[in-house]
């Protein structure tokens, strides 16, 4: 009888160790994250917000749900900050307040750019009240207010009705420190190309901000000329009033069942584009994490116009660097930028000269500058990736996990300019293209210098920053409409920002670590039967999936995008039949069994069983 019930502890040891080789490995893998983000309302009348409306809006059936890549529990709360926390948040605000200037859309003068695209000053000015964006942002992220949302991959997002900053024609914004990394210099003039003396000296009022922290805050009551600019450049008659009007302007002398509508719309509207574009599970595409990266970049000046000794500042080649290492998480990072002038090198003023194009051709009516040049990026920008020539010329072997190329053009007088199926806004004209690592660019010297020439304005590394963005998977802020790109990002064409903000940051990483979830789960998947007979990597997976949930939770993305990738990369090496524990490159959770020590007391239980029957 003790031989028998020694030879079932045996048995029973074999089982359970079966079990822990194969039947307790999951036959699927199911992984789905949270994501939580909590919105409080500051300076609200109750009675003007139908907050029940809002809650809906952003439920469990709303667009932005699910990701493409996996499965998430998405939650908005919304709610009225309370009267302590209101006050302590007005308190701060009041000590941030500064009397200042800012810029306001001449819009009769853009409506007339518009339909004649002659240069015109289209900006004047207006007083108010500054209120510094940084400071706002840095207080508000380590105040946050409480909510009942749980804390896993949590964010906050601060809507403010500060119109009691607004009299008569005051207005308020956010105030935003832009300062070119190149030229060191504040930003003074838009971003367009025909930038001159006549649009100089313009500031760029915030309704809505985000920088270095997970944390953002909106004012649908701030003054802004932006939403303004965009609904008029890309006529687009369907625009929300808000793009012209504050809040304050749109409920005045309303009935309070119009306030509360127009007040109730206006925060939907805001706040959509806002989660949409800057938290949106959809954002990115095709990223990665890299080891290393390469970036090899060719600026072709004319030295004709401008010595090479006067345009080298263009570039911050640290700067550049530092950005690019910093969001694909990389140590190793080479950025190589060579000059080479267009009157020593008859192979580029070829290249150039055979991409020339004819603006009235392009755009079916006359060239509104007279002596520019007009050339077709998107042609340039196809030839280097199939060109042999240019690149046996100005791109070395490149052996990166990430490799990045670009041609760069500093002229005078110039611009890309597309028709309107590639470019819809008025003129066609653009200044870049990246994608799939590669990038083009045509920076016209009007943005470099001053008037004169003499003194410098800006440089090339926010546009370098930008196409290398959109070069490694990286979307701009914004899609059809445009309040998402008051996020300080250099993603963005509003921002004079040449960083990359926290929250798309953080956002790009989490896509990579989403995309390689995917890819283990198919993987996973496809290798069913042959993991049931390796098992000894996976037989803990589910503790792989806490700890991914864990990072994930925290946002440590970085992290969980290594874990992944290193189960990925082993689930990938199963083709024999057995791997041994000691060989694995990841260390098992402390809860997994190691069965060595119960495996040497099988012959020890035959043992004494034998024993046993023999006494």
């Amino acid at each position: 009888m003790k031989y028998v019930f020694l030879l079932l502890i045996g048995s029973s040891i074999l089982f359970n160790s079966s079990l822990l080789l194969g039947d307790h490995i999951p036959s699927t893998l199911s992984i789905e994250y949270d994501y939580n983000i909590a919105v409080t309302l500051i300076n609200y009348d109750e009675s003007l917000v139908d907050l029940q409306f809002l809650r809906n809006y952003f439920g469990p059936n709303s667009s932005f749900k699910n990701s493409y890549q996996v499965p998430y529990n998405f939650s908005v709360d919304i709610n009225f900050a309370n009267e302590s926390y209101t006050t302590l948040v007005n308190d701060y605000i009041d000590s941030q307040l500064q009397t200042d200037w800012t810029t306001q859309l001449n819009i009769t003068a853009l409506e007339e750019q518009k339909q004649d695209f002659k240069r015109k000053s289209i900006f004047k000015q207006i007083n108010g009240t500054a209120i510094n964006a940084s400071n706002i942002e840095e207080f508000l992220s380590q105040n946050k207010p409480t909510t009942t949302l749980a804390d896993s991959n949590l964010y906050h997002i601060y809507i403010f009705n500060l119109s009691r900053l607004d009299f008569g024609n005051s207005k308020h914004w956010f105030n935003v420190t832009e300062v070119d990394p190149d030229s060191g210099k504040s930003r003074i003039n838009w971003r367009l190309e025909w930038d001159d003396p006549l649009n100089l000296n313009v500031k760029f009022p915030y309704p809505a901000y985000s920088s270095t922290t997970d944390i953002s805050f909106l004012d649908p009551t701030a003054h802004q000329w932006y939403l303004q600019w965009r609904a008029i450049w890309n006529e687009d008659t369907e625009v929300h009033d808000s793009y012209y009007n504050t809040l304050r302007e749109l409920i005045h002398d309303k009935t309070i069942e119009e306030k509360r509508e127009i007040t109730t719309t206006t925060l939907s509207v805001w706040l959509y584009d806002w989660i949409g574009h800057i938290y949106g599970l959809n954002a990115f595409h095709d990223v990665k994490l890299s080891s290393s990266v390469d970036t090899q970049i060719t600026v072709v000046y004319d030295s004709q116009e401008e010595p090479l000794e006067k345009i080298q500042w263009i570039t911050n080649q640290e700067f550049v660097n530092d950005e690019i290492g910093y969001i694909l998480n990389s140590q190793n990072v080479n950025t190589n930028i060579s000059y080479v002038s267009i009157r020593d090198d008859d192979f580029i003023k070829s290249f150039l000269d055979d991409n020339e194009v004819n603006y009235t051709q392009v755009q079916n009516e006359e060239s509104p500058f007279e002596g520019y040049k007009y050339y077709s990026g998107t042609d340039i920008f196809e030839k280097i990736f199939v060109n042999t020539e240019l690149n046996q010329r100005y791109f070395g072997n490149q052996n990166a996990d990430t490799n990045i190329r670009g041609l760069i053009f500093l002229l005078d007088n110039a611009s890309y300019v597309g028709n309107q199926y590639e470019i819809p806004w008025t003129g066609g004209l653009y200044t870049g293209l990246g994608s799939d690592g590669v990038i083009t660019i045509l920076y016209e010297l009007d943005r470099a210098f001053m008037p004169g020439r003499e003194e410098r304005k800006s440089g090339l590394s926010k546009v370098f920053v930008h196409e290398i963005g959109h070069s490694v998977g990286l979307p701009h802020t914004f899609s059809d409409r445009f309040i998402s790109d008051f996020i300080a990002d250099v993603m963005g064409y509003y921002p004079g920002t040449s960083n990359f903000t926290k929250l798309i940051s953080l956002n790009f990483w989490r896509t990579a670590m989403d995309q390689k979830t995917k890819d283990l789960i198919s993987e996973y998947q496809l290798r069913n039967q042959q993991i049931d007979s390796n098992h000894l990597l996976f037989s803990n997976i589910t503790d792989y999936i806490d700890e991914m949930h864990e990072l994930h939770g925290r946002k440590d993305f970085i992290a969980g995008y290594q874990l992944v990738n290193s189960l990925l990369i082993q689930l990938l090496n199963l083709d024999v039949d057995y791997i041994p524990l000691d060989t694995l490159p990841i260390t098992p959770n402390e809860n997994f069994i190691n069965l060595s020590p119960i495996l040497w007391l099988i012959p020890v239980v035959i043992y004494f069983g034998l024993k046993i029957k023999k006494i």
